[in-house]
């Protein structure tokens, strides 16, 4: 009998999230490149692509939309600037809402709050498909930032879609945080360059990990990297060893810290870590 309970439990609470997953498709009908409250180089963009994901079709726009085949929609932001709206009507009177925050010609961004209370000039630049986001006071940073991901290979830059550049440090006292495809970090410009770049190439690198174990090309657990530790029998640094031995033997820090070093100084890295080597210079190939 209790066993029966438990087996309706289950099956009543994945139909509630089944429920919710479909009342969410309906609710939220279209698939845009640009979430709500995204911030749009209008340099190297001029649509807002959207579609809807069912039947419904676009009935109204307040901006300038163009059809395209299928029930995609191109939505047009040229000469645009600043916070727009885009308010969009379907067939079944639904009405969505998307908020977007508009550059100018020379990339500055009004009205947009990079930092919680703080009252700074902010601006947008892309630069090899990545949108990187900075202040007036980290123009030089930023500079430095284009400059490193130059050194890193195509492929890594694929799903590395934004760098946020926050002038202050964060008060965890972390240089940088990915989340997704998105990466962010705190006050880039107190490091000197060798580190700059672990910095960069480490989140980048988690983005990079993120893409690959969607395409299953690798697992979240790092299976196969791990023969490749062990082979090598020592850490890549005192912090991925900390956050391998505190979270149960993860393995997310240290190839983060391997593929960046690997990026720095390859010649020395490979003389270090053979196993490690054999094993990011395969996924490089992929």
């Amino acid at each position: 009998m209790k066993k029966q309970m438990i087996i309706l439990i289950v099956v009543f609470i994945v139909s509630l999230c089944n429920f919710a997953f479909a009342k969410n498709m309906l609710d939220n009908p279209i698939v845009s490149d640009y979430k709500n409250n995204s911030i749009i180089d209008t340099r190297s963009t001029r649509f807002v692509h959207f579609k809807y994901t069912d039947s419904r079709k676009l009935v109204y726009c307040n901006l300038k939309v163009n059809k395209l085949h299928g029930n995609r929609y191109a939505v047009s932001i040229a000469s645009l600037t600043g916070t727009q709206n885009i308010i969009i009507k379907d067939s079944r009177q639904n009405e969505l809402k998307y908020t977007y925050y508009l550059s100018d010609s020379k990339g500055k961004i009004n009205d947009y709050e990079l930092v919680t209370g703080k009252d700074l000039n902010v601006y947008v630049t892309t630069y090899k498909g990545v949108q990187i986001v900075y202040t007036d006071t980290q123009e030089e940073s930023m500079k430095s930032l284009k400059k490193y991901l130059d050194m890193m290979p195509a492929k890594m830059l694929v799903n590395l879609k934004q760098i946020l550049m926050i002038p202050y440090s964060n008060t965890s006292c972390i240089a940088g945080s990915t989340k997704d495809t998105r990466i962010t970090l705190y006050n880039f410009a107190k490091y000197d360059e060798k580190t700059q770049k672990n910095i960069l190439f480490h989140e980048a690198t988690h983005t990079y990990a993120n893409k690959l174990i969607d395409e299953k090309k690798i697992d979240s657990e790092y299976t196969a990297y791990k023969k490749y530790v062990d082979a090598d029998n020592n850490y890549v640094s005192s912090y991925s060893k900390e956050f391998y031995k505190s979270n149960n033997g993860k393995l997310s820090e240290d190839f983060a810290d391997g593929f960046a070093f690997y990026l720095i100084d390859e010649a020395k890295f490979k003389e270090k870590y053979p196993n490690r080597t054999k094993y990011i210079e395969n996924i490089l190939k992929m």
